[in-house]
Order: structure tokens, then C-alpha cells, then sequence
């Protein structure tokens, strides 16, 4: 992962010294061994978890994190989050149709009038905006861009 793909409250897996699934960036710090990211666990900022940048991954999505996003099933492969807030009053999660195959899965966003491209082409006039990402930090990033609003993930 680079840190130009990150945002504070992006939630990334830690891998090595200590194993957490759930770390939510809430700094990214520029140190002199690469880029540093904090997560205050507690809320308490005197209690933290710093990783390196080269010992992050990211989450990759499922139905179950999906859910806990506030998305729910809607045919085969089409998550919906209603009322999100902001610009639009749905986001679709268009879902892979082999979660364990994606290679050539498209990653981007796009409205519903038709319109396919890389980042963003969303017919604001339907409301409705669709998504495809493979990693938890992107659907995040892609919703916030979206809707001006932070994806709760509980």
C-alpha cells in the first residue's frame, strides 16, 4: 500500500509484530523510517499503535464487512446503502461475481445514466451512484467522495 491511499479513519489489517485486523488510521506520520500510522485504540491519546507503512494490508472486502458498512444484499451482486447522506441518496456496491477470482474486476465508480469511468462520473440528477472496489480503504474513500459523508463501520 502506498500512503497516498489513505485517509484518517480508514480502517487497514496490520500484519508482523502484532496482528490486528481492525486498525483504524486516525495519523499518518512522515518519520524517518517511511511513513508511520497511529491508531488510538481507546480513544485515549496517550495509549496508541504505531505500524509501519510496509506492515499494513489492505482488508479485502466480503459480504459480512460489506454489512457492517451498512449495505445490504439486493440481488445477486448488488449491495445497496440507503440515505447515505449528502449528494446522493443511494450508493450501490456493485459486488464481484467470483469473490475469489477478481482479476479483471473493474475498479472505479459511476452513475446510473449509463456512463463507466475511472473515478468520477456520477449522474447526481438520478441520485444514485454505483461502486466497485475490492479493499475496505477504497470503498471508504470512494463513499466519502460520493456522499461528503464517512462510511460507518461497525
Amino acid at each position: 500500500m502506498e500512503a497516498n491511499e489513505l485517509r484518517i479513519g480508514n480502517y487497514v489489517e496490520v500484519k508482523g509484530v502484532f496482528n490486528c485486523p481492525n486498525f483504524r488510521v486516525d495519523e499518518i506520520r512522515l518519520t524517518d523510517r517511511g511513513y508511520v500510522l497511529r491508531c488510538y485504540p481507546s480513544g485515549d491519546v496517550q495509549i496508541y499503535l504505531d505500524a509501519p507503512l510496509d506492515m499494513v494490508e489492505p482488508i479485502r472486502l466480503t459480504p459480512g464487512i460489506l454489512e457492517a458498512c451498512g449495505f445490504e444484499l439486493d440481488g445477486e451482486y448488488v449491495w445497496i446503502h440507503e440515505n447515505p447522506g449528502g449528494r446522493v441518496d443511494v450508493v450501490n456496491y456493485d459486488a464481484p461475481t467470483d469473490w475469489n477470482n477478481t482479476t479483471g474486476y473493474p475498479i472505479e465508480i459511476s452513475g446510473t445514466g449509463g456512463q463507466l469511468c475511472s473515478f468520477f462520473c456520477i449522474d447526481y440528477h438520478s441520485g444514485e451512484a454505483v461502486i466497485r472496489a475490492l479493499y475496505l480503504h477504497d470503498l471508504q474513500n470512494k463513499f466519502y467522495a460520493i456522499t461528503g459523508k464517512e462510511l460507518d463501520v461497525k
